[in-house]
Order: structure tokens, then sequence, then C-alpha cells
């Protein structure tokens, strides 16, 4: 109950958020398409000349920022999979309760919901709400601590990550892999044995993608 959702049906997730990445200096082309009519206007950033970080030391600064971007979003898309997968099973357990038929395969439906739920908790809390204290009653997860680290690398004066930071991210990166390959490794068995029981009993399979499910 402690989670509103949206009227879509999602929730945002507290400490997990889309990275934004300031461009370094040089001259670029802005682009603006309203109603099919394009409009363009040249642009300039100009490094701060009160900065002592050289042109070399921003590039390398907004480099390291773009493969962290990029690592978010990938983190975001996998949350979104392990979401769809919950939702559905969420609805399945439901539809499979005791006394109605196929409720025997309630087990095996419910041990691939608590695989996907483990395996998204390492990502993102799923017990905070964004509300209260939530953000110091559980440990910050791996999408809270990359989005952390970027932060304080944006906010370094335009300064390329130190060595702290890069060993950090290494840490963090590798965090991700092995996510990824936890998260490949449930689609590829342990959901596509649960789906081929389902499909045998003529029911919907479990989706990864909300987009694909037919109400």
């Amino acid at each position: 109950d402690e989670f509103t959702m949206d009227a879509d049906g999602t929730r945002s997730a507290p400490g997990f958020s889309a990275v934004s990445v300031l461009m370094p200096p040089g001259r670029y082309t802005v682009r603006l398409t309203v109603d099919g009519a394009t409009q363009s206007q040249p642009l300039e950033v100009r490094r701060d000349p009160n900065i002592p970080a050289t042109e070399a030391d921003i590039v390398a600064s907004v480099n390291a920022q773009l493969q962290m971007q990029a690592q978010m979003a990938s983190l975001g898309d996998w949350v979104n999979q392990m979401e769809a997968v919950r939702s559905q099973v969420q609805q399945l357990t439901a539809d499979l309760a005791a006394g109605k038929p196929n409720a025997d395969l309630k087990p095996a439906v419910d041990s691939v919901g608590h695989k996907f739920t483990d395996l998204e908790s390492s990502i993102v809390d799923l017990r905070q709400t964004g509300q209260g204290q939530d953000g110091v009653r559980w440990p910050v997860q791996l999408a809270g601590q990359l989005n952390y680290l970027i932060g304080n690398i944006s906010n370094s004066a335009d300064a390329p990550p130190n060595q702290p930071q890069q060993s950090v991210y290494q840490i963090l990166s590798d965090e991700a892999r092995g996510a990824k390959v936890a998260l490949d490794r449930l689609i590829s068995q342990d959901l596509a044995a649960l789906n081929a029981r389902l499909r045998a009993r003529g029911l919907k399979p479990i989706e990864t993608s909300l987009q694909n499910v037919v109400p």
C-alpha cells in the first residue's frame, strides 16, 4: 500500500534516475522539430576560464560519464524486464490459487518470481518507496551507487575521474556484468522451462516486456 503507482501502471525507482551529461567545449548544431518542421541553430560551448581543467581533462570526464550513462541505461532496461516478469508472475499466482485449474504450477511460478525479485533487489532496493527515511533505512544497491558516482564525477569541476573513482567504477561495472549474466541465465533457463510448462497447459507464457503482453 505504501507504493503509489503512476497512471500508466509504472512506478519510479528511488535513487535511480536518467543521467544527463554536459557536452565538452566545441561547436554544435541544435535541431528542433515541431509538427514536421525542423529548425536548426549553431551553438558554441565554451570552456569556463575560471576552471583550471584543460579541454583534455573535460573530454576525459565527459567520456567517463557517457560510459556510465550507458551502463545506467542498461541497468534500467534490465530492471524493466524484471518488473515485467514479476508483474505477470503476480497475476498468474493469483490465477493459480488453491482450488483453481493448474494450481499445481503455482510453486514453480513462485520460484521463478522469487529469483527475479532477488536479482532485481541487487540493482535497486525494492523496499524503498521514495518517502520518509527510506534512503537511510536500506542499503544503496548497484544503481544507486553508480548514480552517486556519476554525480560525484560531474561535480568535480570538469576534472577527469581520479584513481579511486576509476577503481569504484570497475567494481560496479563488474557487478553489472554479473547481473546481466544472471538475468540472461534466468530468462534462458528458469523462465524458458516455466514457459514450456505453461504452454503445455494452454496458458500464456510470461514475456520479458509488458509491450508483448496482449490484454
